[in-house]
């Protein structure tokens, strides 16, 4: 968490270059679009397409756009720069002089030539009056071209002239919104238009004199107004910011955010959704509303520094304007704007963790992800807080959807943000910063994505060529492949085409698969038809889906060679559970040894030296393979995977057992330790002494489901836990023996993959060893939940 916009942020100049005729247009040089992702195909009917990720060429600033409106095919931005240079121009070169305020086109991204203020300070705000005509700002400045402007000035659109108005305002302004009979204002100013007032006025159109609203907006510290929205009957004023109170009232509505009638400032109605959002005083506030037919999107801010005294929400939420809350985006990391249009709504901030509204879990280190869009309706509900962050579990929460775009942090500020402002129209989405790149590409302050029928839709999947090649195994059946899913900054469903010796034209196998960057199912198939001795090669086209008619983007994979020479026998059972695309299966079909092979070709084991190899199998009939026999004589009674990983969210773990023993232990568990005992065990699976089924995990306390006891009766048995937001679930001999609704957490920390043992003080049904005398085989680990019916068909086919 940040700092938002502060009291004064530093202009840094650069000196100008070049004519303005080198930003007047793409002829003169601008290069071309430099495209990205397209995801403009939602992979569910319900879900709403979003803009292109595609980078439009846009002209750019040396230092942050603050805000942007948008007027017809124009987009007014201001803020804090002194240079505007084309699209594709590195910082220095090809500048001209434009400080703090430009228009440009926003089918071309080309600057308005005939658009040249000169404005002496920054600005915070921009906004349009509803019939287009007319563009306000507010800020910081005292002259406009020249002449006085005390922080709010306005021009003609048409012609771009400065216009009389001139209300002067004494201290910051942060907000405007605009209606047909009045300039509504906000910020730290004590008076405006000729009046006194406490940090919002509204202001007659034609002379700026200062009209009878006048709200009594009080805090402690920094009680100004950051945010104003307009009801569109125009009878109402939403205001946001970091005041304590309105009209005296501090819970619900008044505490950083507050509904007051918009033709004189009293109270006008409760808003109940300020009794859940509490922004305010100095380190917190609501930064952004916008209205949206019967409701209002907002953003705020909230840093540790606060503490809950101040704040506690970070994200974007939906208001009605009869004040109630329609929903919130937990997502950790301050949100500075939202914009609502073409059915779905835009976030600009720095979300480092979405995990409790079912998106990306938070990695260390922290990666941001600074654009966002989700659905403008609710979709469930927010999970349980992980962080010591507010627990907002049980509010409404809207559905992510899969844009992300790749916008970096700036510097100009030295708040270290990326965007902090996005507006937009029916076609076009845009974003205003201190960004210096997008997509990777250079492109500084300004950018814009286009809908699907504007966009060059050239983008696909991200990882290709030796970034993205199959794995291999031969079988006495054929050559197993296997691969993880790729990902697209906003296509959230891929196909992928397995080809063999460079046949693209025939693949040999198909399939389509939903994948996020964070969350990416492995992908497998068994080639049957290669003959024993022969080698092949073996590659994996993916494409997005077809946009408008345009051919779908492929990324080809590099190619593998493999040869047939045959090797054990999958089962029927191997091939069940191969077939549910396992991250890892660890058959324990070795009979010499300490690596352990996964079948499921993401990475092996390593068997400790109490574990004996080749014992009886679990599976049943003529071919039983062979088992794994644990000791249970302490840290050396164990099998580990061997390659660290992040702890999952969403998971399965499965396996079978066999014990006798009345001490207990663990089955399987994922600890911060490879070898020995570890600091963290969590996601365990474990039998208490008597032979009861345990599984649990942890996030801020144990919570644990109790399958059945008695199980410690030397006979084999199938476990299977999962977690995912539907909550916690424990099948056992392929019965759903227990579950619960919740909860869905986990412990969050790099770790191992534990089978046969590893702490367990503390735990319920605490056994007498937490090392397993006992026989395990065939484990399994999957990054989804499997369903019961899966469950099943594993039992039956073992």
């Amino acid at each position: 968490m940040t700092l938002t916009p502060a009291r004064s942020h530093p202009r840094r100049g650069r000196a100008a270059a070049l004519a303005l005729a080198v930003l007047a247009g793409v002829a003169l040089g601008a290069p071309a679009a430099t495209p990205a992702t397209a995801d403009t195909a939602p992979p569910a009917a319900d879900l709403p397409a979003t803009v292109s990720t595609d980078l439009l060429p846009t002209v750019q600033i040396d230092g942050v756009a603050w805000s942007q409106a948008v007027v017809g095919n124009r987009v007014f931005a201001g803020g804090s720069w002194s240079t505007a240079r084309p699209a594709g121009a590195a910082a220095g070169t090809s500048t001209v002089a434009q400080p703090n305020l430009l228009s440009y086109n926003v089918t071309t991204g080309v600057m308005d030539a005939g658009f040249r203020p000169k404005v002496n300070a920054q600005i915070l705000a921009v906004a349009a009056s509803p019939d287009g005509r007319t563009v306000y700002i507010g800020g910081d400045f005292t002259t406009v071209d020249g002449q006085a402007r005390n922080r709010l000035a306005a021009f003609d659109v048409a012609t771009g002239v400065l216009k009389s108005w001139n209300p002067g305002a004494n201290n910051k302004v942060y907000a405007l919104a605009v209606t047909e009979s009045a300039v509504y204002a906000g910020g730290w100013l004590t008076a405006a238009g000729g009046a006194a007032r406490s940090s919002v006025a509204a202001l007659n159109l034609t002379t700026g004199a200062a009209l009878p609203f006048a709200p009594a907006v009080a805090g402690t510290e920094n009680a100004g107004v950051r945010a104003i929205t307009v009801s569109p009957d125009r009878t109402k004023v939403m205001l946001g910011g970091q005041f304590e109170t309105v009209n005296g009232a501090g819970s619900p509505g008044g505490y950083g955010l507050a509904i007051v009638d918009a033709a004189t400032g009293k109270t006008s109605s409760p808003l109940a959704a300020n009794a859940v959002i509490r922004n305010a005083r100095n380190a917190a506030g609501i930064l952004s509303l916008t209205s949206s037919g019967s409701s209002v999107y907002g953003t705020g801010f909230h840093y540790a520094v606060g503490g809950p005294t101040d704040g506690n929400f970070e994200g974007a939420f939906k208001i009605s304007w009869s004040g109630a809350l329609e929903w919130l985006e937990d997502c950790h990391g301050d949100s500075y704007s939202v914009f609502a249009g073409q059915g779905a709504v835009y976030v600009a901030g720095h979300p480092h963790y979405c995990g409790n509204i079912g998106g990306f879990e938070q990695t260390d280190p922290i990666s941001y992800h600074r654009a966002l869009a989700f659905t403008p309706d609710a979709r469930g509900t927010v999970g349980k807080e992980p962080y010591n962050y507010y627990n907002f579990a049980g509010q409404p929460k809207p559905q992510w959807l899969n844009w992300f775009p790749d916008l970096n942090s700036g510097q100009y500020t030295k708040q270290y943000q990326g965007p902090w402002h996005v507006a937009g129209n029916n076609d076009y989405v845009v974003f205003g910063g201190e960004f210096t790149t997008v997509n990777n590409k250079l492109q500084q302050g300004l950018a814009r994505f286009a809908r699907p029928g504007l966009a060059p839709n050239l983008d696909g999947p991200r990882l290709s060529g030796t970034s993205y090649v199959p794995k291999a195994q031969s079988f006495a059946q054929g050559i197993r492949l296997t691969w993880p899913a790729n990902y697209d900054r906003d296509s959230e469903q891929l196909t992928y085409k397995l080809v063999r010796n460079g046949n693209s034209g025939t693949p040999i196998f198909t399939t389509t698969q939903r994948s996020t960057f964070w969350l990416r199912p492995t992908l497998s198939f068994l080639d049957t038809t290669a003959v024993a001795g022969q080698t092949y090669t073996y590659s994996v086209q993916v494409s997005d889906p077809s946009v408008n008619g345009k051919a779908p983007n492929v990324a080809k994979g590099a190619a593998i060679s493999a040869t047939a020479a045959g090797g054990s026998s999958l089962s029927a059972y191997d091939q069940k559970v191969l077939a549910d695309s396992p991250q890892n299966y660890w058959r324990f079909a070795e009979t010499s040894g300490t690596t352990v092979a996964d079948t499921a070709g993401s990475g092996p084991a390593t068997r400790q030296a109490g574990v004996t190899t080749g014992v009886p199998g679990a599976r049943t009939g003529t071919a039983p393979g062979t088992a794994y026999r644990f000791s249970g004589s302490g840290s050396t009674s164990s099998v580990a995977s061997s390659t660290a990983e992040a702890g999952k969210q969403v998971f399965s773990v499965e396996a079978w057992f066999k014990t006798s023993s009345t001490t207990g232990g663990k089955i399987v568990s994922f600890g911060s330790a490879q070898t020995g005992n570890s600091t963290n065990a969590d996601r365990q699976v474990y039998l208490s002494n008597a032979g009861q089924v345990i599984f649990g995990t942890i996030a801020g306390s144990v919570r644990a489901i109790y399958g059945p006891s008695g199980k410690n009766d030397g006979k084999w048995h199938h476990v299977v836990a999962t977690l995912d937001p539907s909550g916690l679930k424990l099948y056992v001999d392929g019965v759903l023996s227990a579950s619960r609704t919740d909860y869905y957490q986990a412990q969050r920390y790099t770790g191992y993959w534990r089978v046969g043992g590893d702490v367990l003080s503390g735990w319920p049904g605490n056994p007498t060893s937490p090392y397993l005398a006992g026989d395990i085989d065939d484990v399994a680990v999957y990054d989804r939940a499997l369903t019961a019916a899966q469950v099943a068909a594993h039992k039956a086919a073992g």
